[in-house]
């Protein structure tokens, strides 16, 4: 197992959240819901700081509002799916022993044409900051 999947492993995470969704099927009826067996405290961490990054990181309020947009206004999913975000960008951080710079995150975007940048860049030129 190399160190990224050791990381994943042991925050649970799945595809856009940090424990995959259960999917129960019988003839015509499938059902999708969350996982409950999984680590809840590292679930919880990893979803409490994404909370924070919202009030501290005008790009992680812009990927938050954005996902609320395309997926139909729930917050808690898109709280999750910053997680799963934030989580890629610590294991990069500490696969490069680099502290997080969210200056150095907001330059990749811009540079990979990521809406989000594209986004924020608008918000700036209407709103500039005083002062």
């Amino acid at each position: 197992m190399n160190q990224e999947n050791a990381i994943a492993s042991i925050a649970n995470r799945g595809t856009g959240q940090l424990s995959p969704p259960v999917t129960r099927q019988s003839g015509n009826t499938k059902s999708v819901y969350m996982r409950n067996r999984c680590p809840k405290f590292s679930r919880q961490t990893f979803h409490e700081n994404a909370g924070c990054a919202l009030r501290a990181d005008p790009w992680a309020a812009e990927f938050h509002a954005h996902y609320k947009s395309q997926h139909g206004g729930h917050h808690h999913q898109a709280n999750r799916s910053l997680a799963f975000k934030l989580i890629r960008i610590y294991y990069a951080c500490w696969r490069d022993r680099k502290p997080y710079d969210p200056a150095r995150y907001l330059e990749a975007l811009e540079k990979k044409g990521s809406p989000i940048a594209k986004r924020l860049q608008s918000a700036e030129k209407s709103h500039p900051k005083k002062s």
